[in-house]
């Protein structure tokens, strides 16, 4: 069993209505698209529990779990809607009924809706030139803007910065990220304008990681751009010049042995 991996043990606790033969679309953000699509309802498992003889209190419930498909990707979502007379906005059996009948539902989607955080990250590209402590760090970071974690994800935009420094060597002993990026501007490694982002950066993850401060989701957006963009520099750039200087001289090599031959042809 894999970290991602847990045990689950099988109950027979209640029975659900299944139906697979809905005719009904949800309209929602989809992931993958990128933008609100259509999403057809798969299948959909439901349940009502009334019980309004529970020490005089009106008690009703009702669980909707759909499996929908996006009709433009045909990615799968998974989705929860729970009516509950707990919901302090239902007071009363008819604020239930109208609540199952009504067109809009209050539902949670997973995998998270990703609209209102960021939706891009540079991952495609980035996870192959990563150490692994770095990488470790912004991959995690990404789970968290994803799932709009934004005080986990402002300590890991941090956290990125300082495993960036550790990793590149950028000062010894026990000194500050501060410093540390002081020395990277001494070393020409970052531009002056850089440097006051990657500043800024640094005061949000302390603001997340010390106040318990919620990033706003464009602070994380534009932090994240920032960091990703330094990933670029130090770790990206060079193994792309390290390709091109390697084709070069394959290049030259084909040149030195067939370059008579060709060029006759």
């Amino acid at each position: 069993m894999n970290e991602n991996e847990t045990t689950a043990y099988i109950e027979n606790r209640l029975k659900y209505t299944i139906n697979t033969d809905l005719n009904e679309s949800l309209v929602f953000y989809c992931n993958t698209c990128r933008t609100m699509t259509s999403h057809k309802t798969i299948v959909k498992a439901s349940i009502v529990d009334d019980d309004p003889t529970c020490d005089n209190y009106e008690r009703f419930e009702c669980e909707d779990y759909r499996i929908s498909e996006c009709s433009g990707c045909h990615s799968v979502r998974f989705v929860e809607n729970v009516i509950s007379s707990e919901d302090k906005n239902i007071r009363s059996i008819e604020d239930f009924k109208k609540r199952i009948e009504s067109r809009k539902l209050h539902c949670r989607i997973y995998p998270i809706s990703e609209e209102g955080a960021l939706t891009e990250s540079r991952l495609d590209k980035l996870e192959f030139v990563l150490p692994p402590r770095v990488k470790r760090i912004y991959e995690e970071t990404l789970i968290a803007i994803k799932n709009k974690l934004f005080v986990i994800a402002g300590i890991g935009l941090r956290g990125v910065l300082d495993a960036v420094c550790r990793d590149k060597g950028i000062g010894k002993g026990k000194i500050t990220l501060a410093e540390r990026l002081n020395i990277m501007l001494k070393e020409n490694l970052i531009t002056p304008d850089q440097k006051g982002i990657l500043d800024a950066v640094k005061d949000l993850g302390n603001d997340s990681a010390h106040e318990g401060k919620v990033l706003k989701s464009y602070e994380v957006e534009r932090a994240l751009i920032v960091v990703e963009h330094l990933l670029d520099t130090l770790y990206l750039l060079p193994e792309m010049k390290q390709e091109f200087e390697n084709d070069k001289e394959n290049i030259n090599f084909v040149n030195e042995v067939f370059g008579n031959e060709t060029e006759e042809k």
